[in-house]
Parts: structure tokens; C-alpha cells; sequence
């Protein structure tokens, strides 16, 4: 599935649909991070359509699966967990610009459109979980992971991208990254509609995740965007009997270990974040202060 292609999204939810009679965990995980100006296949910009809009339609695609399977069993059984970031904070002042969303937007800076299709997936979220109150709905911030997404930011300077490079080393592993939002998908502890970071640590780390106003916008113009290809192109889903769901008592014994390190974790992520900030910072002043000797220097002479 391309997420940059909404009818490569419906593609994947028909299969989905035509295979599967019930769907216990929907996992919205994948996503670029300050990619270059440019648009998806569809004509959106490029980070909004890809880590946000997408996994939209494909959630929207598999409402009718979740909400059969939701029927045969206790609402807690059914899970919507949303791979968002801390990185929402970059979101510009407004939140999102709707305006810029059908187009490169290059003025944004490459974590500025990072930022506001993050904000966005919160923020759809936290109105999903009032509006289907039957699921337990949840946005995650994963953590500062050391995968390969610093490694295709090329939109972001060269300075960021080495210093991402170098920073990673200390970066919390996979193996470690995928906690939070295992937690969000078994733990009993998760309360709809909520913002977490590692380990299951609630609360918005930003007015603007919690802005209700912003949220019904967002809700409202995606519902308008994707109605065109939500209109006849889920097949049925399959009547059962009975359907059958994992039990997830060993999942939550197993989850609620993780808050064991919940503030090791957290502590950790905000060092390395300040670490990768002060360097940025640091690297920037000496490049100007070194460009302006320069230029002192060729004046002089």
C-alpha cells in the first residue's frame, strides 16, 4: 500500500474487507518526515497526504469492519492507534493551514508540514473517539527512534540531517520504540480520545492538541476530501456467526510492564530532544558567526 495514493489506500482496504470478517487492531503506522515540497498522487503535500490523509480514508474504509467486529464483543476489544509525534509541536501557530494543503507549501519549512499533518492525526483522533465512542481510540508519540526516517528528511538543512545522523546513535532502539503504541493497543488504562507518550504517559504536549474547535474543522474537511472515494468502493463485509477475538489478558500483563520505565523513557526522550535542539543551535551560530568573519574579512582586504 502507497499511502501517497488514496486509491492505492482503497485498493488495500477492499482487500482487507474482502478477506477479513472482523478487524480486532487498526494500527496507523507509517509516514516521511521533512521530506522536500511536493505533492502526493492525488495533489495533496506530500507529509500531509502521506501521514495524515491516507491513513484517514483507510480507517474510514474499515469503519464498517470495526464496527461489525465492535458489535460481537465488548467496545474495549476494538483499537484505533494512530502513530503521531511529539514533532505536532512544530505545527505552524494555526495549527493546520488549510490553505496549504493542495499545495508544496515550501514556505511552511520541511518540519512545519511535519508538524501539521502530526497535529492533524491527533486531532482526528481525539474527534474519531467522540464520534465513535463503541472503539478505544488513541494518537502515540513512538518515541525518538533510531530508524532510517532522519535518513530521507531531505528536506530539512544538511546541518539537521548530520546531526541527526550522529544523534541517532543514542536514540532509542526498535525494539524499545514500539512500546508505546503496543501498550495503546491492549493496556486497559488507555482512555479514548487521548495523547500519549512512552510509555502511556497522557496529556498534549501542545494547546493546539487539544483545540476541539480545530479538530471538528479538520474532521469536516476530510470527510469532504474523501467522499469521493468512499462513495461504492467498499465490498461488503462478510456476515459471521460468530466471530472469534484473541483474549488479551496476557497482552496486558505484558503491556503494563512497560510502565515499569515509563519515566526513564520519557526523561530520556526529552534529553535527547534537547540534546539534538542545543546541537542544531550550537552548529548554526559558529556556520553565521564564521560566514560573517568571512565576509569582515573580504571587505577588509
Amino acid at each position: 500500500m502507497d499511502l501517497s495514493s488514496l486509491d492505492s489506500v482503497a485498493q488495500a482496504a477492499r482487500t482487507v474487507t474482502t478477506e477479513s470478517d472482523h478487524l480486532d487492531i487498526l494500527m496507523l503506522n507509517a509516514g516521511v518526515m521533512a521530506a522536500p515540497p511536493g505533492l502526493t498522487q492525488d495533489g495533496y503535500e506530500l507529509q500531509f497526504g502521506t501521514n495524515y490523509l491516507g491513513h484517514a480514508l483507510l480507517a474510514k474504509l474499515l469503519l464498517p469492519l470495526l464496527e461489525r467486529t465492535a458489535a460481537s464483543s465488548s467496545p474495549q476489544d476494538v483499537r484505533i492507534v494512530a502513530i503521531s509525534s511529539h514533532g505536532y509541536v512544530y505545527a505552524p501557530q494555526e495549527g493546520v493551514l488549510f490553505d496549504s494543503l493542495r499545495k508544496p507549501a515550501d514556505d511552511l519549512g520541511a518540519f512545519g508540514r511535519y508538524g501539521q499533518s502530526k497535529l492533524a492525526m491527533v486531532l482526528w483522533t481525539r474527534y474519531l473517539a467522540r464520534k465513535y465512542p463503541q472503539f478505544t481510540c488513541a494518537s502515540i508519540h513512538p518515541g525518538v527512534v533510531r530508524t532510517n526516517l532522519m535518513n530521507n528528511a531531505t528536506g530539512s538543512p544538511p546541518i539537521i540531517r548530520l546531526l541527526g545522523k550522529v544523534t541517532s546513535m543514542i536514540f532509542t532502539s526498535v525494539d524499545q520504540g514500539v512500546r508505546n503504541q503496543l501498550w495503546a493497543s491492549v493496556s486497559k488504562d488507555v482512555k479514548s480520545g487521548e495523547y500519549y507518550e512512552p510509555v502511556g504517559i497522557g496529556g498534549p504536549v501542545s494547546p493546539l492538541g487539544e483545540d476541539d474547535a480545530l479538530a471538528q474543522r479538520i474532521w469536516d474537511w476530510t470527510e469532504k476530501e474523501l467522499e469521493r472515494y468512499v462513495t461504492g468502493i467498499l465490498v461488503d463485509v462478510p456476515a459471521s456467526g460468530s466471530l472469534k477475538h484473541r483474549q488479551y489478558a496476557v497482552w496486558s500483563q505484558y503491556a503494563q510492564q512497560f510502565n515499569l520505565k515509563a519515566k526513564y523513557y520519557s526523561w530520556r526522550d526529552t534529553g535527547i530532544t534537547a540534546l539534538f535542539c542545543i546541537s542544531t543551535y550550537l552548529c548554526v551560530f559558529i556556520m553565521m558567526k564564521l560566514r560573517s568573519k568571512k565576509t569582515e574579512t573580504a571587505r577588509s582586504g
